[in-house]
């Protein structure tokens, strides 16, 4: 779970421990060890956000460590407050997606890795059609584009890419959080999804009425496993924008 750092011979050192894992996890699986019948309640005055946190915190932890109970404990509560929250913070919707690929390889795993993996699809399609009407988000769109790139998670950076070219108008164009590369992406998509006529010429149309239990627009219906590749700069060649190599 950790270990300590062994010192040269001679030399002088601090007994730091040395986890193998995410910090604030780790904090959230200790308070897990030492919570009591009152600290439970407490949590569930707080956030939403701080509850989802907490018990995703606790079943990655326990998942990796291989405590089954405590996982399934955790898991119930992060479902349960995944239902009362309609936004994920994007450093949130980051470690939810790295618990559900650690649990697509687990017995009886898939499911859950589904579950979790839709819930994402959702607080996207949420985010997508509310945040122009709601002051609660303290996020958009733009700002989940690194997170997920940085994950690797480049069909759900195709959705976000789709959102923000049909519910944020032109405003891609001068957002400061976009990269240059995000931007060659957004030219490259629009192109090909009017080609593939998923959107229309002059976006009248394009934008679909929100629905409660939808979690993403019904006209990414048969493309949303190639979504990407509308995206993708790759087959234009052209110059790249970025140091990643990520196209």
């Amino acid at each position: 779970m950790f270990s300590l750092p062994q010192p040269d011979t001679g030399a002088a050192t601090d007994d730091a421990v040395v986890l193998h894992n995410d910090a604030e996890d780790f904090e959230h699986f200790l308070w897990f060890i030492h919570a009591d019948a009152v600290d439970l309640v407490q949590l569930n005055t707080q956030p939403v956000h701080k509850q989802l946190s907490r018990y995703l915190g606790v079943a990655t932890i326990a998942h990796m460590y291989e405590a089954p109970a405590i996982t399934l404990w955790a898991q119930d509560r992060l479902f349960s407050a995944l239902e009362h929250v309609k936004f994920v913070l994007p450093q949130t919707i980051a470690k939810l997606l790295r618990f559900a690929r650690s649990m697509e390889s687990a017995r009886n795993g898939l499911p859950v890795a589904l579950k979790l993996v839709d819930a994402v699809h959702g607080s996207l399609y949420r985010l997508a059609h509310l945040h122009p009407t709601r002051a609660e988000y303290p996020a958009d769109l733009s700002d989940m584009v690194q997170v997920l790139e940085n994950d690797r998670e480049m069909d759900l950076l195709a959705q976000v890419y789709y959102y923000l070219l049909v519910y944020r108008d032109d405003e891609w164009m001068s957002d400061a959080r976009l990269r240059p590369v995000d931007r060659q992406r957004l030219l490259c998509g629009s192109h090909m999804m009017r080609r593939k006529r998923i959107i229309t010429c002059d976006g009248s149309n394009d934008r679909e009425e929100y629905r409660k239990e939808s979690t993403f627009d019904g006209q990414l219906v048969g493309h949303l496993f190639e979504l990407w590749s509308y995206f993708d700069l790759a087959p234009w060649r052209l110059p790249s924008t970025t140091s990643t190599g990520v196209c």
